[in-house]
């Protein structure tokens, strides 16, 4: 994998982990998803449009791909906000992580595309360590409705499959560079938006309200760190020739959430998911290693 794009996935999955404490700081909003991808793509739309309108970049077969991903990630955003209500965050998130990754490396083997050795089982050990997290969790949970959580939990997951090979097609025939990643990323998020809250039946009226449970400054740092973290993400699909590679390379952010819950949040980690965010760190170490190869 070129250094540039390792770099980019690790600052991504940094701000990523950022951006997991603020969800947990704020779970009671129970629409917090939706608000982030509304704020983020509202906020870039203005300068995307302008931009577009003297210096396209986005070719109609982008276009056609950003419809697609915009479709996969309002599933996404619908099978996790559902997932929120229903279980804890530490369940649903790494198992959302988890089912993808070897349904994108079957997408780079038909694409020819196949992952060596090393990356494959960097691959495997990723999906693995983020499955035994989340099933970690969910042994543990004493919440009654748990097994209804599946349901959501794999939409989220086709959610995530469409949108990420979409995400893949699109920026490859685009121009190398955070600019197109930031003109697509912008509207991807929007898309996501607008849809997640028509799926969900939320109104205006309700999205951008005031009141307790929703804290805007926090909606707004969470909307920035989000987005970037993604258009940095979109930038390394430009970079590597394998989806799998960057998807599973992400969930190094995983990882460093369990480091950091036990630090800012002072949770009792313990040594199971120690262990699991090792696994997964290993994993990630050796898709860079084999990407190399």
């Amino acid at each position: 994998m070129p250094t540039l794009a390792i770099l980019l996935i690790l600052c991504s999955a940094l701000m990523h982990a950022g951006w997991n404490l603020l969800v947990h700081a704020a779970r009671e909003d129970r629409d917090l998803l939706i608000r982030i991808n509304l704020v983020f793509g509202l906020m870039g739309l203005g300068p995307v449009l302008v931009a577009e309108w003297y210096w396209p970049m986005l070719t109609p077969f982008a276009w056609l791909m950003l419809a697609i991903a915009g479709v996969g990630q309002t599933i996404y955003s619908v099978g996790l906000s559902k997932g929120y209500r229903r279980g804890d965050f530490t369940i649903v998130y790494p198992l959302v992580r988890a089912l993808p990754i070897l349904f994108l490396a079957a997408v780079d083997i038909v694409r020819d595309r196949m992952p060596n050795l090393p990356g494959f089982a960097g691959i495997v050990l990723v999906m693995v360590g983020c499955a035994l997290l989340g099933m970690n969790a969910m042994r543990r949970s004493q919440h009654a409705r748990v097994s209804s959580l599946w349901l959501w939990i794999a939409l989220a997951a086709a959610g995530t499959v469409c949108y990420s090979t979409a995400d893949k097609f699109g920026l490859e025939l685009m121009p190398k560079g955070i600019n197109a990643a930031l003109r697509y990323g912008v509207i991807e998020f929007l898309l996501s938006g607008l849809g997640a809250s028509l799926c969900l039946r939320r109104s205006p009226r309700e999205l951008w309200r005031l009141g307790p449970n929703v804290r805007w400054p926090k909606i707004f740092l969470a909307a920035f760190m989000l987005g970037i973290t993604h258009v940095l993400l979109l930038w390394a699909y430009q970079l590597v020739d394998q989806i799998s590679y960057v998807s599973a390379g992400r969930q190094i952010s995983i990882a460093i959430g369990v480091v950091l819950a036990a630090w800012f949040l002072h949770e009792r980690v313990g040594v199971l998911r120690i262990l699991f965010a090792i696994i997964i760190a290993a994993g990630v170490a050796m898709i860079a290693m084999g990407g190399q190869l």
